[in-house]
This record gives structure tokens, C-alpha cells and sequence, in this order.
């Protein structure tokens, strides 16, 4: 089996973290833990003397290596060593894509526990993640964080806990 999980250094991926890492470690899996830093314009908030495009990144480079590093150390803690991998772009599109060249099995993301009018003007990368996944995908919802959402219309929880939902194709 493997097990692709997203972080981006948030509170709702760190408790994906603790339970893709505890999912690897019980099922013998192969981990893999993705940071995505996305591009951010930040070109209007400069000095209108200074009009040339800027975009930073978030998280950051040496941001991103922190949360990787922190996810290898509870990784193995569990007695798991998983890949990592640190790519930039749109977090959805990342998450997909590399879920689809390592052929996961299970994608792993926390969830910020949106409604659907937030979902709907924000969007959400768990959303869009379980939208266009090919695999199954656990939704883990941070006990500490009330407000469970229905799954929608085209998918079904096979097992929907207090602490998260696996959502698969129909």
C-alpha cells in the first residue's frame, strides 16, 4: 500500500500527518509526504514607485524543508522512513499529479472544515482533491476542529469517524 500525504504546515495537515503516519505504520505502507509552496502575487502591495511583478512563495523554501523534516521525525517515530517531496505550483494539481506517478493508493489531507458557501467562493484543495482523485482519499478532520461536512453528491464515506472520513469513487 501507499500513502501520499500533503502538508502545508497548518494545523489540520499536521493532525493529517499524525494519522497518515499512524495509517503506515499499522498497514506496513510506503509513505510519502508532498509540501506544495504556491506562488502568491504580491505585486500590488509594493510601492507604487516600484510596479514590477513579485510573487513569493508559501510556504517558503527553507519553510518547506522545516515541515518536511518535522514530517520525516514523526515518520519515524512510528518506525516508518517515508520519500519526500517539495514542489511548487497549485497544491490541488501537485497533489493529484503526484498521486498519479507514484500511484498512490490512499491520499491523505487535513481539512480546514469550510462550509460550502467558503468551498464555493474560496474553493479547497481536500475538495478539489477528493473531486479528481483516483484513488481513495481520508479526510482527516482535527478533533479539536468541530463541524463535519456531508461528502458530496458523487462520492460515498466508507468509513466516516469522528476524526475523518475515507472518501472513494463511485
Amino acid at each position: 500500500m501507499r500513502i501520499l500525504v500533503a502538508t502545508d504546515g497548518s494545523p489540520s495537515s499536521d493532525y493529517a500527518l499524525g494519522q497518515a503516519a499512524a495509517l503506515s505504520s499499522a498497514y506496513q505502507a510506503q509513505a510519502m509526504v508532498l509540501c506544495v509552496s504556491q506562488p502568491v502575487d504580491i505585486g500590488w502591495y509594493q510601492p507604487q514607485d516600484s510596479w514590477a511583478p513579485h510573487t513569493l512563495e508559501v510556504p517558503g523554501g527553507q519553510e518547506a524543508d522545516e515541515i518536511l523534516q518535522g514530517a520525516v521525525r514523526l515518520f519515524q517515530s512510528r518506525g516508518v522512513t517515508p520519500e519526500i517531496r517539495h514542489r511548487r505550483g497549485n497544491p490541488s494539481s501537485q497533489i493529484l499529479d503526484l498521486a498519479d506517478e507514484w500511484h498512490a493508493d490512499l491520499i491523505v489531507v487535513g481539512t480546514h472544515g469550510r462550509n460550502r458557501l467558503d468551498r464555493f467562493f474560496l474553493g479547497s484543495v481536500s475538495h478539489q482533491v477528493i473531486t479528481h482523485a483516483k484513488c481513495s482519499v481520508y479526510l482527516a478532520r482535527d478533533p479539536a476542529r468541530q463541524g463535519h461536512q456531508q461528502p458530496a453528491t458523487e462520492e460515498r464515506a466508507e468509513s466516516d469517524g469522528p476524526h475523518g472520513q475515507v472518501v472513494s469513487k463511485l
